[in-house]
């Protein structure tokens, strides 16, 4: 194991030999939907220091298709979920698209338009929010005093922007910049797929322009509603990565159609597999996330379950229009959802309920900012999902058991044949372990007899070679013990982390 002391928390690497899970879903029984019913303080007491989220939206798939045996999507089901936490009974609010997008930023909940996706960009009545911050009419943009995620960041002085894959492909079809219908025109991104087989981009994908407090604002808007080929110059630094980062692929690239209408791309989860494993780990390697970063990667809505979490009821225009969201509603079904975070034991299974209220409460509770509409009282990612810090007491005790071979496996003859040893390394962030071993001599001289040096771009587990050097097996071979020590030294990818070292003496025979 080995420990950074990077803002307080703890990092380990476990020195052992063991097999992973064959599938995400073997790991622990579904909850049922109203489990894990808590209060939203519980969690926000056990939050970590995230100063940048990262959030992914797919689409259109069921958590036991994305995250099952025989998933199409592996790189998200086995190698995201081996990396971070992997939530099985996270829901979405509504059918089809649109009403949960919109709840994911400002916790408004479905409407009859936003549920139908709104084939026409229609505002809202005037004057139709209600006393607990919902708008209580029909409508698609929503008027500029609707508290959203942008405008509580704004308040607080913190970043955020938009990442829209394919938005301006064609020009004449909507801006390359915060584009959307006029207000009151068809949305012409719903219209057949001959209208424009290169561009994808889907408004209905896009809840940042639905708000009058956005689109009224057209310098922002364009500044903040942007391209996705935006997003790698503002990855290079820090200073330059939003608080808040949204990616929406597009209608092929985020697994809506299948096959994709450019003739092209294959779609399904196939082609959504594809754009992660193409983006996420330029994520993932960026400073802002190795600093402080949080990665979320879920789904819009499920596919035939209507079912709902977290106490979720229809919002206060049932009583006026008449109907309930998502069909059946109301509720979207269980889409499941994966985090990584440095903040994040790898191989987590978070079994409590969750949803895109719990989402967007969990992001201002971590930003220090008052929840709003129904993201108040809803369920923030807790200690199921984020690691608690360790001691460095307790770090050392452990790397004092594993930093050497032990056994058969110490014997120099085992380590002539396999010229060196394999260590099973298993890390919770991004970083480097050097390890160096040494025969001690008379009068404390020391000669390097093995050496490996293992890189985690992301957390995760390996198995390294620690090879012995030229002068090692020349040592080993003359010899029948030897006195070994052996030192690994671990410093985190993240900005300011300290260097932890530890050392164990054995002796190796033959």
């Amino acid at each position: 194991m080995v420990w950074s002391t990077s803002r307080g928390l703890g990092l380990i690497l476990v020195l052992c030999a063991f097999a992973l899970p064959a599938s995400a879903s073997a790991m622990a029984a579904p909850a049922s939907p109203e489990a894990g019913l808590v209060t939203a303080a519980r969690a926000a007491s056990v939050l970590p220091p995230i100063r940048h989220v990262f959030v992914i939206i797919d689409e259109n798939e069921s958590d036991s298709t994305t995250f099952g045996s025989a998933s199409p999507a592996p790189y998200l089901s086995k190698t995201l979920v081996s990396q971070g936490a992997y939530l099985p009974n996270y829901y979405a609010v509504g059918h089809n698209s649109l009403d949960n997008y919109i709840a994911m930023v400002s916790g408004q909940a479905p409407n009859p338009q936003t549920s139908g996706d709104c084939p026409t960009f229609k505002n809202f009545p005037a004057d139709s929010m209600d006393a607990a911050g919902q708008e209580n009419g029909q409508g698609c943009a929503y008027p500029a005093d609707v508290p959203t995620i942008m405008s509580q960041l704004d308040a607080a002085h913190l970043t955020w922007r938009a990442y829209e894959d394919g938005m301006g492909v064609d020009p004449a079809r909507e801006s390359s910049t915060c584009g959307h219908p006029p207000v009151g025109a068809p949305d012409n991104t719903e219209l057949g797929e001959s209208a424009a087989p290169f561009d994808e981009y889907a408004t209905r994908h896009d809840p940042f322009v639905y708000f009058h407090y956005v689109i009224d604002n057209s310098t922002e808007c364009n500044a903040n509603v942007v391209a996705l080929n935006r997003l790698p110059t503002d990855l290079q630094r820090v200073a330059t990565t939003p608080n808040y980062v949204f990616i929406t692929p597009d209608l092929c690239n985020d697994g809506h159609d299948s096959p994709c209408k450019d003739g092209v791309g294959a779609g399904g989860l196939t082609q959504a597999d594809q754009f992660l494993q193409t983006w996420v780990p330029k994520i993932l390697a960026s400073p802002a996330y190795r600093q402080d970063g949080l990665l979320i990667i879920t789904f819009d809505e499920s596919v035939g379950d209507d079912r709902a979490c977290c106490g979720e009821q229809p919002g206060p225009y049932d009583a006026i229009n008449g109907i309930q969201p998502g069909g059946g509603g109301p509720g979207g079904g269980d889409v499941g959802a994966v985090l990584l975070s440095r903040y994040i034991k790898p191989e987590t299974v978070a079994a409590p309920s969750y949803n895109h209220y719990s989402m967007l409460g969990t992001v201002e509770d971590l930003f220090g900012l008052r929840r709003i509409a129904d993201a108040v009282g809803a369920t923030a990612f807790g200690s199921d999902v984020f690691t608690n810090p360790v001691t460095a007491s307790q770090i050392k005790a452990l790397l004092s058991r594993e930093l050497a071979p032990s056994g058969k496996a110490a014997k120099i003859g085992a380590l002539l044949r396999n010229h060196g040893y394999k260590l099973r390394l298993r890390a919770l962030e991004a970083g480097r372990l050097l390890v160096r071993w040494y025969a001690l001599g008379h009068r404390r001289s020391r000669s390097l007899i093995a050496t490996a040096t293992v890189r985690f771009p992301v957390a995760g587990t390996t198995t390294a070679k620690v090879r012995l050097t030229g002068a090692g097996r020349r040592l080993l071979r003359r010899s029948h013990s030897v006195k070994l020590l052996a030192q690994e030294t671990f410093t985190a990818a993240s900005s300011g982390a300290s260097a932890v070292a530890a050392s164990r003496r054995v002796k190796l025979r033959t």
